[in-house]
């Protein structure tokens, strides 16, 4: 059985690699397909004309100009269904299935010229709006996005009409969401009603993120052996309010008013910022943007507890390779950060977004050696058990298995 794997980009990092990994030590072929990507064995695009490239550019301008819209703020995400490159223009595929991810500027149209079964698997929820990633506190996609708070337009209503056609009409599109919390907010979206729904967690190598020796790990990175060490990460981390590091900060400065001392903050996926530095409750350490898995795990076991302040998440990365590294961790009750963050058996659920009750869940884990021990074993445990490669990729071969047969 051979598989396409397409997305816009392919690092090491990134949850669809890590799923070609575990799945090609089952004999599954994997080739993957990206517009960016520094690894080998990546099939890239073919190149666009100037006059295709130029003409799509010129429709997205005069497009705006009569339906005026602009960007939300914060580092939200918003992207259209218009105006994209056609899929088959860019690539051939000639495998058995054909399994997308986040597909950036590829062309939801042109799905329909895929002959072979469509596997898709969401990481947030642009698929059920109207171009919205994140639909925060918004319900407007049940009904139609008929108005976007975030871009301050109805034009939104438009894409999300275009979306559900093409869609709908796709008989041979299967749907996967990693975290229960999206599979449920997809079954009630109109855009994929009478479509197979699966829900299948991302997977991870438990055997490179895994527990080490902090002390180790703190000797290496220069991180003070003798601090309660918090790890907080994400792509570009400081600067995307959904990651909710501004929370965190707000969290710590409580922590400190009330005398609790001798905490140090570690952060990935930003550079320095001495702003930051000035203005935090307790020193802090930044590790940069980390590439490599190993990297990755090293950072999180130079740390305690892991901290991810989400204003929204489909399935965290972060939060699981913190559990497989043997970390508990706080964050708030908000997609599927529940899903692998347990209240009280992995770690501590605050109430969205009250920063009061998220350093109450950080001073709790610090407060007691024993039970953070506890949380930690729950937490490496829960990981191998329902995200490991082992797990992940027989789920994802037995629904490859199934529509193939169905194909023949």
């Amino acid at each position: 059985m051979k598989i396409a794997q397409v997305s816009y980009s392919a690092t090491n990092t990134t949850v669809w690699v890590r799923l070609k990994k575990a799945m090609e030590a089952h004999g599954v072929k994997f080739q993957l397909y990206a517009v960016e990507s520094p690894l080998k064995n990546v099939t890239h695009p073919k190149k666009e004309s100037a006059i295709h490239y130029n003409l799509r550019k010129y429709k997205r301008k005069v497009f705006q100009k009569i339906y005026p819209y602009k960007m939300p703020s914060g580092g939200l995400l918003f992207s259209s269904v218009l105006f994209t490159r056609n899929i088959n223009d860019m690539y051939s595929f000639k495998e058995d299935i054909v399994h997308l991810h986040w597909l950036g500027n590829i062309s939801i149209n042109s799905l329909k010229k895929i002959k072979q079964p469509i596997v898709w698997t969401l990481h947030d929820t642009w698929a059920v709006t109207g171009g919205c990633h994140y639909n925060l506190d918004c319900d407007k996609w049940i009904t139609g996005c008929e108005y976007c708070f975030q871009i301050n337009s109805n034009v939104s209503s438009l894409f999300f009409k275009k979306k559900k056609k093409v869609i709908q009409r796709l008989n041979n599109l299967t749907i996967i969401t990693p975290s229960q919390w999206l599979g449920e907010m997809v079954k009630k979206s109109p855009v994929f009603a009478g479509k197979r729904i699966e829900v299948i967690p991302n997977c991870i190598d438990t055997s490179v993120f895994r527990p080490m020796d902090k002390d180790k790990a703190r000797k290496k990175l220069h991180i003070p052996l003798e601090k309660k060490v918090i790890i907080f990460g994400a792509v570009n981390a400081i600067n995307v309010s959904i990651k909710g590091f501004d929370l965190l900060c707000e969290a710590l400065a409580i922590l400190k008013k009330e005398n609790i001392g001798n905490i140090h903050l570690v952060v990935f996926g930003a550079n320095r910022d001495e702003k930051i530095e000035n203005e935090l409750a307790y020193d802090v350490t930044f590790l940069g943007i980390l590439y490599s898995e190993e990297e990755l795990s090293l950072a999180y076991n130079c740390a305690d507890i892991f901290v991810g302040p989400s204003r929204q998440d489909n399935l965290p990365g972060t939060f699981i390779e913190a559990a497989a590294c043997g970390l508990p961790a706080v964050g708030f009750k908000v997609g599927g950060v529940p899903e692998i963050c347990i209240h009280n058996e992995t770690g501590y659920i605050a109430s969205p977004f009250d920063v009061t009750d998220l350093a109450k869940g950080i001073q709790w884990l610090f407060e007691d050696e024993q039970n953070r021990k506890r949380l930690a074993k729950n937490a490496r445990e829960k990981a191998v058990k329902d995200y490991s490669f082992e797990v992940i990729a027989r789920k994802h071969i037995s629904l490859y298995e199934d529509l193939v047969r169905q194909r023949k």
